[in-house]
């Protein structure tokens, strides 16, 4: 988008330009619309506070990039303000077509991200070439599914659309919508701001309000504009003069001054007396105890309590806050809370009076001060879930309850009790605090059970933290370095950024301690400290550099962790550290020539895991450096020479080597050593290995492809392995070996492949084989010859054209397919090929029969009519296969081979679908039927096809091409996140959209008008055959795209109508003459399927009926095969048309289910629609049908499932 697409419009900038936006009240002539709105900021200059963000979005602007956007912060802060300005700024008056507005609390379901997002993402407008902008508020509100499928869209539309994400947590976004967007952090307003926009509208508004008013709201509104100026005009409308009594009264916050009486009579008076007062002030003033709470904690905080009673006390409110947030009963949150209060005031009456030698002074071991044996852990385990609560209950209360006497040797045990409830899974954060307690004890043993209590209970997210960061620091400058390394273990593990700030300083001083204990701890915390706050990685560099000259394994362990992941975050310090390339390479060589060492060793190698970081370190600084890469050339030579591969140990580290060469700017003759030890890995009875060595060599082939063609046996030999992840890889490495000189040898090893291999590997298996083979093939014959079951389209499109392309194969070719033909129809992408090559070389199959070996078969032309009418009665012929044979036949008709009466057959089949319910199908008969009146004409329109411009399948050599195995695309994963808890059918689903490409086919058969082909079904079992090269496995269809059954026929439209419609609205026929040119049919046949009159009727069952649709199940049973039912599940509109009719099935585990795609996944009243299901079960056992429908109706979507088990159990024994 350039940038005079981006530019605002003139009148709208002139208008802004005026009075910029400062929401005077001239502008908004509507007196109703609320002052949020109507002093809303209109430009970015006019938002609040937030300058730095603003200035930063309107260079993106200027500059044309923008990217997606993060708005995350409290309510109220300008998020949604800013984002509406830069939208005003993009668009200009028009802003509001150019974004799609959402509530994710409303909104928070897939449907919205599958339905609304990407529906306006996909559309543009017709006049604006810039980009849509989405704005999605709330969005942490939005399900993990939801933001899943987000994060796709993101990707997938990010040409034509920009994203604003706008939550108050950001924490509740997941990482990877994170990463894709630039995110700014909208703090709350400072009071001076919101002050000022207040005095704006207090003076546009004409508002009477006291100073203390004024303060009052400020106090109220916390930062929160959109709070302040709802309370301002919400008091302005109830009450002519505002004061602090108005603002507290609208608002339903408990006075100041009733907050201080509470409390104090709380501390002062007895448990009674202020109970009454509290009850009585809550029922006059009609407050709720959460409010009292806040208020209370608000003024505990103005007064002077010592350091235990305000600890005690915070601990209390906390719980308070969380049982009633839970739904306690007011009553007893409100009996806690004055019992904490009077608890508070009895310690801090007794610290005032003991002196110095009654307070370290112990009292004996509390009665609730049990040992962890007491819990009776066995008993636990033993116990029902309901035992296992009640006794967890119950010793939660007791611990709680000790927790009050302020015992700490009772505090020792409980905490550790504490641990192991948490551990199994129950609420244990009220002893957060007494792990805090636990840490500031001078006791070894208190410290270390404290320091592990904060690791389990707390995060890096938790406010109690602060708290920590003081007994951290003082820790870390302990005399004892136990003492020290639990500070330093317990900072790697919940450093947030502020607190990696606060002790960045004392874990660098310890990062040059002389004991090695310290420095290898203090190591990962500064690792800990770069990850989250990269900035302050400078602080380290020094430190890393001596780490690195360290003698001791486990900090020199600990120092190449740093220094590699420095090395990831800073170019600078790459380049920095690439001087001590040479160090490095002294180590490793040190680890593989020294002997034998008890301490370091394992199963025979020095330091395994040392030598690994190494090598992982060596890849990250010879990646792109000629010198680097040439000074560890040789000891990567010895690591890839001397290391044991016979053990696990060994083999991890040789492939770490091969990951270096390959990485690094490494010598030819070292890359070939790589990979001749990738192919010794292929020969490791270790399924692991062999996986991870062809995932590896798929990566490495196009950088040398003859070195990993020296394996192409070992890796032949992997596709019959047992391991279906082995032989997935292998076969996608096989594609890539595919070349000018293997191309015979290669493909005959993957059709031998493909006569066994799963149905999951025959769809993409064949693409690939086709590929290769339009690439490489030695001649067009041998290219058809090779052309084998379940193609793509594409593939289709391309076999054709070759055959036009080559006349001396056209004979052959018709002759084959038409064999194959004959066999099975069931497969749509040979079924299409036969009947368009019958349509276009038709003449010559009857001229010169069937191509076999020895001498040609002749064939008649009552041969191939039959056979084409025999596929227009199959349960396979679907809307595309109908439209290719009434074309085919139509163009059989004028060709000079053909007789008279089959003339007149040909006549009588396509006249029989002039009253076809589908209107290309009606169209196309009637059309055709009526070229048999004129004789003159006839010949010229439906002569053969001038061969079609080829055109190239495959861009890039076959090496190029990557996985091809999976068939799903984007839409499938966003269609799957509705999941389902049952095993569906993998062919159920609605009816796919049709190919964009245009090829032949389209060309031929009607453009772009055509209906889509059926969506993707499950295919039936693979029938063996004896040579999968032989043509008769030409196109078979693929288990993802089985044709589907004919829709329910309709009756048949008389030969001598003289209207082709007439049939369609009246019940008896109309008579005319037929054309004098064609003999007058006897009787047109019907269109779908033969019915005999003495046809038994097979029973019906209603599976679903309401919503505007029923679904009726037809069952017949299979006399050959015993347990085989198949279903015709029959759609039908009661109402009006229903639309996007997904129907998915699953039966129990002890049956299995393949369904055939839907005739039409919109079903219009009047019409019926079907799709077939086979199952196979057991003889005997009953079927049962767990149905899920989904689609758009009258009312609007409809998503239901239902349960059916109303056949008879005789219909799996072949009786109905």
């Amino acid at each position: 988008m350039s940038d005079h697409e981006m530019e605002v419009d003139e009148q709208v900038a002139a208008e802004l330009s005026k009075d910029k936006g400062k929401g005077k009240e001239e502008n908004f002539k509507d007196d109703t619309l609320p002052w949020v709105e109507k002093y809303r900021p209109v430009t970015l200059s006019d938002v609040v506070s937030h300058q730095d963000i603003t200035s930063t979005i309107e260079r993106f602007i200027e500059k044309n990039r923008l990217p997606h956007l993060l708005f995350y912060g409290p309510p109220g802060t300008g998020k949604t303000s800013t984002i509406i300005a830069v939208a005003r700024r993009i668009y200009g008056p028009d802003y509001k077509k150019q974004i799609l507005e959402l509530n994710a609390s409303d909104d928070r379901g897939i449907d919205v991200v599958r339905e609304q997002i990407k529906q306006f993402a996909e559309t543009r407008t017709l006049f604006n070439k810039g980009f849509k902008l989405i704005v999605l508020d709330e969005a942490d509100m939005m399900t993990q599914a939801a933001q899943a499928a987000l994060r796709r869209v993101i990707e997938q539309y990010t040409r034509n659309v920009r994203f604003c994400i706008i939550c108050n947590y950001v924490n509740k976004i997941v990482p990877a919508i994170q990463s894709r967007c630039t995110r700014f952090r909208f703090s709350p307003l400072p009071v001076g701001e919101v002050e000022k926009r207040v005095n704006t509208v207090i003076e546009s508004e004409k508002v009477n309000i006291t100073p203390d008013g004024k303060q009052a709201l400020l106090k109220l509104s916390k930062g929160d504009m959109r709070r302040a100026l709802n309370v301002l005009q919400a008091c302005h409308a109830a009450y002519d003069r505002i004061d602090e009594s108005a603002i507290y009264a609208c608002t339903g916050n408990p006075h100041p001054s009733d907050i201080e009486t509470l409390v104090n009579s709380m501390m002062s008076e007895d448990f009674g007396t202020s109970y009454r007062l509290v009850m009585k002030m809550k029922t006059d003033r009609g407050l709720a105890l959460q409010d009292l709470l806040t208020g209370a904690y608000e003024y505990f905080e103005t007064l002077e309590f010592p350091p235990a009673a305000r600890v005690h006390l915070l601990d209390k409110l906390a719980t308070t806050e969380h049982w009633l947030s839970t739904g306690g009963t007011e009553k007893i949150q409100l009996s806690a809370l004055m019992g904490a209060v009077k608890t508070a005031v009895e310690i801090t009456s007794k610290t005032t009076s003991m002196t110095d030698d009654t307070r370290v002074s112990f009292s004996p071991p509390s009665r609730f001060a049990l040992d962890l044996a007491a819990m009776n852990i066995d008993n636990i385990r033993a116990a029902t879930l309901a035992d296992e609560r009640a006794l967890i209950q119950k010793e939660s209360a007791a611990i709680r309850t000790s927790f009050k006497e302020e015992d700490s040797f009772a505090r020792h045990n409980n905490i550790a009790k504490l641990l192991y409830i948490h551990m199994l899974g129950y609420p244990a954060h009220f002893g957060q605090i007494e792990c805090l307690k636990l840490v500031a004890s001078p006791r070894f043993s208190d410290k270390r059970l404290g320091y592990l209590g904060i690791m389990l209970l707390l995060d890096e997210n938790q406010e109690v933290l602060m708290l920590v960061t003081n007994s951290l620091k003082n820790d870390m400058n302990h005399s004892n370095m136990y003492a020290v390394g639990l500070s330093l273990c317990t900072f790697a593990n919940i450093a947030g950024e502020e607190m990696s700030r606060d002790l960045c300083n004392e874990v660098e001083k310890l990062l040059g301690s002389s004991n090695t204990y310290i420095r290898k701890k203090a190591a990962l915390c500064a690792l800990r400290i770069v990850r989250r706050v990269p900035e302050l990685l400078d602080h380290f560099i020094e430190g890393a550099k001596g780490l690195l000259t360290d003698r001791n394994h486990g900090v020199l362990l600990s120092g190449v962790t740093l220094v590699s992941e420095m090395c990831q975050l800073s170019e600078s310090c790459l380049e920095e550290f690439r001087k001590a390339t040479t160090l490095l390479v002294r180590h490793l060589k040190s680890l593989i020539t020294t002997g034998y060492s008890p301490e370091h060793d394992v199963s025979g190698i020095t330091d395994p895991f040392l030598q690994i970081k190494i090598l992982r370190l060596l890849r990250l600084l010879g990646k792109g450096d000629a010198r680097a890469s040439e000074a560890m050339n040789d000891i990567l030579a010895q690591v890839a020479t001397n290391t044991d591969s016979t053990k696990n140990v060994g083999n991890s580290i040789l492939y770490e080597t091969v990951l270096t060469v390959l990485e690094i700017e490494a010598d030819s003759g070292l890359r070939v050593m790589a990979i001749n030890i990738l192919g010794k890995f292929l020969s490791n009875r270790d399924n692991n290995i062999r996986y991870v060595a062809l995932n590896t060599l798929n990566k490495v082939v196009a950088m040398d492809t003859n070195a990993v063609q020296r394996h192409r046996n070992i890796i032949l030999d992997c596709l019959r392995d047992g391991d279906i992840s082995i032989r997935r890889r292998a076969l996608e490495l096989s594609y890539a070996l595919i070349n000018d000189t293997n191309v015979r040898v290669l493909t005959r090893e993957l059709l031998a492949f493909l006569e066994v291999a799963d149905n999951e590997f025959k769809l993409g298996m064949t693409t690939q084989i086709s590929l290769a083979a339009e690439r490489f093939a030695p001649n067009k014959r041998w290219h058809i010859d090779t052309a084998g079951n379940y193609v793509r389209e594409e593939v289709l499109s391309s076999f054709i054209r070759l055959v036009c392309h080559t006349p001396e194969l056209q004979a052959y070719t018709t002759s084959k397919l038409y064999t194959a033909l004959k066999e099975d129809i069931s497969q749509e992408s040979l079924t299409l090929a036969t009947v368009w090559l019958l349509g276009e070389f038709g003449e010559a199959l009857i001229q010169g029969g069937l191509v076999d070996e020895e001498t040609p078969k002749p064939i008649q032309d009552s041969d191939i009519i039959e056979l084409q009418e025999s596929i227009l009665q199959s349960p396979y012929a679907n809307a595309l296969i109908r439209q290719f044979v009434l074309t085919s036949l139509a163009k059989l008709s004028s060709r000079s081979v053909v007789s008279e009466p089959q003339k007149t057959r040909i006549f009588n089949i396509l006249n029989g679908f002039a009253t076809s319910t589908e209107l290309e199908i009606q169209q196309r008969a009637v059309e055709f039927a009526s070229l048999f009146s004129h004789v003159d004409i006839r010949a010229g329109v439906l002569e053969v096809m001038p061969p079609p411009e080829i055109k190239a399948t495959v861009i890039g050599t076959v090496s190029e091409r990557r996985s091809v195995g999976s068939t799903r695309t984007d839409k499938d994963s966003l269609l799957d996140l509705m999941g389902d808890e049952l095993a569906a059918a993998p062919g159920a689903a609605a009816a796919a959209p049709a190919p964009s490409n245009t090829d032949l086919l389209a060309d031929l058969f009607g453009g772009g008008s055509a209906p889509a082909a059926a969506a993707p079904g499950a295919a039936p079992a693979a029938q063996p055959k004896s040579s999968i090269q032989d043509i008769l496995g030409l196109f078979d269809a693929a288990p993802a795209s089985t044709p589907s059954p004919v829709p329910t026929p309709v009756p048949a439209l008389a030969a001598n109508g003289a209207n082709p419609m007439a049939g369609l609205f009246d019940s008896a026929p109309a008579s005319a003459p037929a054309p004098a040119s064609v003999p007058t049919p006897a009787q047109a046949p019907r269109p779908h399927v033969s019915t005999s009159a003495g046809a038994p009727v097979r029973p019906t069952f209603v599976a679903y009926e309401k919503n505007g649709l029923r679904i009726t199940l037809v069952p017949q049973v299979l006399a050959a095969r015993p347990g085989m039912v198949q279903i015709q599940a029959r759609f039908e509109a009661l109402a009006g048309p229903v639309q996007g009719v997904t129907f998915q099935v699953a039966v129990p585990r002890t049956q299995q289910l393949q369904m055939l795609p839907m005739s039409n996944a919109d079903v219009q009243p009047g019409a019926v629609e079907t799709q077939v299901l086979k199952i196979l079960a057991p003889p005997g056992s009953q079927v049962k049908l767990r149905i899920r429908i989904a689609f758009t109706g009258g009312a609007g979507p409809v998503q239901d499932q239902v349960d059916f088990a109303g056949f008879p159990a005789s219909m799996t024994n072949g009786v109905l």
